[in-house]
């Protein structure tokens, strides 16, 4: 479902820790949008880009 601030995954936190690493690739997320796409990339890409 979306990738939003519900979720039980603290992904900004999760997001930090792997950039605290010195990693400095992609990192894929794949959901299935139940709203309108195009705000639901939106607010994931917002939600993981630390």
């Amino acid at each position: 479902n979306e990738l939003d601030e519900n979720q039980e995954i603290n992904y900004p936190a999760v997001l930090r820790a792997v950039v605290e690493t010195g990693f400095d690739g992609y990192v894929a997320q794949e959901f299935i949008p139940t709203r309108d796409p195009m705000t639901s990339l939106a607010e994931a890409i917002r939600l993981c880009d630390v």
